[in-house]
């Protein structure tokens, strides 16, 4: 695997002010007609909050506006489309539920179905994706009381939202936490990463804290499934997996994944047909805060295909002698990514950066490359902003 110099294709157009006070856990997704983008938003506005975007570009966008029906705090939020119609999935009840709603229009004037998916203590992270009408959902539930978290892959009716299957992925017997003094987890199997071909097949990768490594469950509840170890730690000073993010072109998986005791993001890549990965190679070397606050590495990275059909990773880092905020990207010069530039996009204050997520669109031959973004300010929940950058070839 080369790294390359990173590509100037993708040139900065702008950064827009989406809407203030808001911005955790944004989303951008693509519907035949523009883009559709959603954020958790606080005060008086608070809960899921949806605009879309009146051209290709996202030059002018409609005006935010929260949806009708939703938790008003909702976490960890995940969308896909069906026909141009919102899916989110989401943490709710202070946590302690898994929800789901669609909508009824693209504009989401109206919810055409809500359910509750899971009920725990402490609903963590969540991936989803949509196969034709089915939504696959791979989720991490920790309990404290009965210890223990675990991982599981739900196939649910995309129409009525209903739980067609409900499978286990993993386990563990130490629960989600936070080390007060350090910011680092304690424990958890957190961020499943889902991949599905057009057969139906799903694949998670997920972060096996106490295990210190990334794991994959292979043809996750399947009669077939195996689970191997994709990273192990390579040092005392060594913990791989987190925030780990993929894609699948083909039979191959491309997962990129942050080790932040080590402040390093790396990337894997796998076969489906041999169900082995190569050896991790190091992506960036210079990812600052190595834990889990609001200005940890990572925070809610964002890969997808883009339109030449190589894959993009989108992810926040804190330069660490400014202690700015960075958006930064990893561009992969091949689908395979035998060749792959990395190059900050943006900076702003810290916390700039954070929940990207990333969409490609195109009219007429153009291309238009658009991230929503968390401006997130001084560790205050109200000091905090959706954004858009759009860059442009």
């Amino acid at each position: 695997m080369v790294f390359a110099t990173p590509p100037s294709t993708w040139a900065l157009r702008n950064v827009s002010l989406l809407d203030p006070s808001a911005g955790r856990y944004t989303q951008v997704r693509l519907a035949p007609d523009g883009a559709t983008m959603i954020w958790n938003a606080v005060g008086a506005a608070a809960g899921l909050r949806l605009s879309r975007c009146l051209d290709y570009s996202c030059r002018a966008w409609s005006p935010p506006a929260t949806i009708s029906g939703v938790d008003t705090n909702p976490r960890f939020m995940r969308m896909e489309l069906l026909a141009a119609q919102p899916i989110v999935v989401f943490a709710a009840a202070d946590g302690r539920e898994l929800h789901a709603v669609r909508c009824a229009d693209a504009a989401c004037a109206a919810l055409g179905a809500r359910a509750a998916l899971a009920r725990t203590e402490k609903v963590r992270y969540n991936d989803v994706r949509l196969l034709h009408n089915e939504l696959l959902v791979a989720v991490s539930l920790s309990n404290i009381s009965r210890p223990g978290v675990e991982l599981y892959l739900l196939r649910v009716n995309a129409d009525d939202l209903s739980v067609r299957d409900r499978s286990l992925v993993a386990r563990s017997d130490v629960p989600f936490g936070i080390n007060e003094s350090t910011s680092f987890p304690t424990g958890g199997l957190e961020a499943p990463c889902l991949l599905v071909g057009d057969d139906g097949a799903a694949d998670v990768a997920y972060w096996d804290v106490v295990g210190r490594r990334l794991a994959i469950a292979w043809g996750a509840g399947s009669p077939n499934a195996t689970t191997a170890t994709v990273a192990a730690a390579s040092s005392p000073r060594s913990n791989p997996g987190a925030w780990v993010r993929g894609v699948r072109v083909g039979g191959t998986l491309m997962l990129a994944y942050f080790d932040l005791p080590a402040a390093e993001l790396r990337l894997v890549r796998c076969e489906r047909a041999t169900r082995r990965c190569d050896a991790p190679r190091l992506l960036d070397g210079a990812v600052a805060r190595g834990d889990y606050t609001d200005y940890g590495a990572g925070a809610f990275p964002e890969m997808r295909v883009g339109p030449d059909g190589n894959p993009v990773l989108v992810y926040f880092s804190t330069a660490a002698v400014t202690g700015a905020g960075e958006l930064r990207a990893a561009f992969c010069a091949d689908a395979r990514c035998e060749s792959v530039g990395v190059r900050t996009l943006a900076t702003g204050r810290a916390g700039f950066g954070r929940d990207a997520s990333v969409a490609f669109a195109s009219a007429g031959g153009e291309l238009a490359m658009m991230v929503t973004l968390l401006d997130r300010g001084l560790g205050n929940a109200s000091d905090a902003a959706a954004r858009l950058a759009v860059l442009t070839p």
